[in-house]
């Protein structure tokens, strides 16, 4: 395939750069078809990685853990690409800060490269979750990796109501940026389980990447709380201005 006398000679492409170049983006989807993978740099040649491979590998997870794809660096899942898109986003690093790029490749074998008109909304709708789960990654975003509650009273394995308990949360920041001051408490989003949200942690730095474990996260029940209310749970972050609630499942 002919592609062109110069980098960039092609008007297509010199708008993409030109438009990258002016904003500040962090992650990035070149979606094409075909294979059903989600594909990340480098695609150059087998083997070798980008500084960022376990960012790219438990970022991956992440996105495809709803619609099943296969992930990896392109020259391993598929085949070496030189020049291709994703690389360029990642490495180009001089006129822009690099982005986190991926390629989804829409759609089986037997869909190709023109699926029928009868597939789009369905394998829109594949990707729908990994769209919005890439705009979460873009920033800073804390989860819950893990949840431990050692109750106080009864000592019977579960919590009762009345009780009162200590939480203690693995938290996780799978999102692409870091965040300084960050504090958690545990709330219920159904009235009637809380007699009132536990007092916010002392606050914390958490890296791109980076789990911290938050002990000793002091809670009551209500009396007239139900049994079995782990899902009315919540552990509620709040950082810069923003409060973020992440529901126990």
């Amino acid at each position: 395939v002919y592609r062109g006398p110069a980098p960039f000679s092609e008007p297509e492409t010199a708008a993409i750069r030109d438009f990258l170049n002016t904003r500040e983006i962090r992650g990035a989807f070149n979606y094409h078809s075909y294979s059903n993978v989600l594909l990340h740099s480098w695609g150059y040649e087998r083997g070798v990685y980008t500084p960022d491979q376990d960012l790219f590998t438990r970022a991956s997870t992440y996105l495809t853990q709803v619609n099943g794809y296969e992930f990896g660096q392109a020259a391993d899942v598929l085949y070496p690409a030189n020049g291709d898109s994703d690389d360029w986003h990642y490495g180009e690093q001089d006129t822009k800060d690099k982005i986190f790029a991926w390629t989804p490749e829409v759609g089986s074998f037997f869909q190709g490269f023109w699926p029928r008109q009868s597939d789009i909304v369905p394998l829109a709708e594949t990707n729908r979750v990994m769209n919005l789960r890439l705009a979460r990654l873009a920033g800073f975003y804390p989860t819950v990796a893990r949840f431990e509650v050692a109750e106080t009273h009864s000592g019977n394995g579960h919590l009762d109501p009345g009780e009162s308990a200590a939480a203690t949360v693995t938290v996780q920041n799978i999102g692409l940026e870091g965040m300084t001051g960050v504090r958690l408490r545990i709330v219920s989003e159904a009235p009637g389980v809380l007699d009132e949200p536990s007092r916010f942690s002392q606050a914390f730095d958490l890296a791109a990447g980076e789990s911290v474990e938050v002990e000793c996260l002091a809670f009551t029940l209500s009396p007239s709380a139900p049994l079995g209310l782990r899902s009315d749970l919540a552990v509620e972050f709040s950082f810069d201005d923003v409060a973020l609630a992440e529901t126990l499942t």
